[in-house]
């Protein structure tokens, strides 16, 4: 019986072990998020997506374009059709870059003042 019972300690006191080391050794990897850019308007802009400064696609008119960017990313959105960095509305706020956090979508637009921009949507 006390053979019995002491070895049942020593496996489960060597799996607790196993278990701990191999939690110690684990390497957390960032994953990429998903990002899409529809420029489905359909007036004739070809646009660049660049994260952190690295043209990643470019996306002709009437088309989406999925690409994967690792968290924290700055996104920029060039305008080669008319030479102009787009600016991006994510509700009420509006600004030249955007940083991911979370898979989303963004939706190249145009106004009536003439501007093109981009639309965020999660």
């Amino acid at each position: 019986m006390k053979r019995r019972i002491r070895a049942i300690i020593l496996v489960s006191g060597f799996i607790c072990l196993s278990i701990l080391f191999s939690a110690l050794s684990c390497t957390v990897t960032p994953g990429g998020i998903a990002i899409t850019i529809n420029n489905g308007f359909g007036a004739g802009i070809v646009v660049a997506v660049y994260a952190n400064d690295v043209k990643i696609a470019d996306v002709s008119n009437g088309s989406a374009t999925h690409c994967s960017v690792n968290a924290g990313s700055i996104i920029k959105i060039y305008s080669t059709t008319y030479s102009q960095w787009l600016l991006f509305i994510d509700g009420m706020s509006i600004d030249d870059v955007y940083k991911v956090t979370q898979p989303v979508s963004f939706f190249v637009k145009y106004n009536i003042f003439d501007l093109w921009y981009v639309e965020v949507a999660y």
